[in-house]
């Protein structure tokens, strides 16, 4: 798979998956998948997604990421997509719907069949809607496939829905909805140090400010190293017992791992809330705690 964070013309006739895909969830999944049916009519299988870090639509305000870019492409990569152009949102903010058609669609990505959910909005100020989308592909000789929201329990998958999950520490329906475990990929930061004078050393990761952070608490978790899976506890949260940095963190317990790994970008999924995050009376009592949690979490996962 090739990426791209900014527009680049294609080398041949494209399908298109238009949107933020946000998550990733299943209702995104639903519409990549579409486009990359289309490799068997000889259509490069693309997603064109927009960058918001800078500047991001009205409706999108305040939102928080949840997933990093590396891992947004990995899971892309994984459907079988091929081409991944990421623009930053301010540099197509300003087209309208026409020119958006005209210019990106059919003049630098050579789209031939477009695909996205039925709430997509594009061009300045939102203006275009489907059916604006729908008028405009057809004169363009695109193929258009607008692909309904999925459902669950009778309620639409969203990223929204998925946001208050995270921050309610409902893991496993978070999980559900996205269609593959929330994880994250920070780059491991030195911390103090205290878990390795108790032999329960962990590894720092800190959340950007742009990213959203699930309930305070523990986590039974899997970590991935050198393409292996290993059972870990992790605790997301601020540490109230210990004294020092405030800043959110997820410090991770690597069950039979006792390494270096500072500087490395390593893939931590959440898969089950333990216990809510809770400043215990003193170190030992800690101690203690993570410890029940290590073996109960042990004997949880396969």
């Amino acid at each position: 798979m090739v990426a791209y964070d900014r527009l680049v013309d294609a080398a041949g006739e494209t399908a298109v998956a238009l949107g933020i895909f946000d998550g990733l969830h299943r209702g995104h999944r639903a519409v990549v998948e579409r486009v990359v049916a289309e490799k068997e009519n000889g259509l490069v299988p693309t997603v064109l997604t927009f960058s918001t870090d800078q500047c991001r639509p009205a409706r999108k305000q305040g939102m928080k990421r949840i997933l990093t870019n590396r891992l947004f492409l990995r899971l892309l990569e994984e459907t079988g997509v091929e081409l991944v152009e990421s623009l930053p949102f301010e540099g197509i903010m300003n087209l309208s719907p026409r020119e958006f058609v005209e210019q990106v669609l059919c003049g630098r990505l050579k789209a031939k069949a477009v695909a996205c959910g039925q709430d997509f909005r594009f061009g300045k100020g939102a203006a275009g809607d489907l059916p604006l989308l729908q008028k405009l592909c057809g004169e363009y000789g695109i193929r258009l496939d607008a692909v309904p929201s999925l459902l669950d329990g009778g309620e639409a998958i969203s990223s929204t829905r998925i946001r208050q999950c995270l921050s309610e520490g409902e893991i496993e329906l978070a999980n559900w909805l996205l269609g593959h475990p929330y994880s994250l990929d920070f780059e491991v930061v030195h911390g103090n140090e205290l878990g390795r004078t108790i032999g329960i050393p962990t590894i720092n990761q800190i959340f950007a400010e742009q990213f959203l952070v699930p309930r305070f608490g523990a986590y039974a978790s899997y970590t991935e190293l050198r393409g292996k899976r290993y059972k870990s506890i992790t605790n997301i949260g601020v540490k109230p017992t210990i004294q020092g940095n405030r800043l959110p963190l997820a410090e991770t317990h690597i069950m039979g791992v006792d390494e270096s790994l500072y500087g490395q970008n390593i893939r931590v999924s959440l898969m089950k809330f333990i216990r809510p995050e809770k400043k215990f009376e003193s170190f030992e009592e800690l101690t203690e705690e993570i410890r029940a949690n290590i073996r109960q979490i042990d004997a949880l996962l396969d």
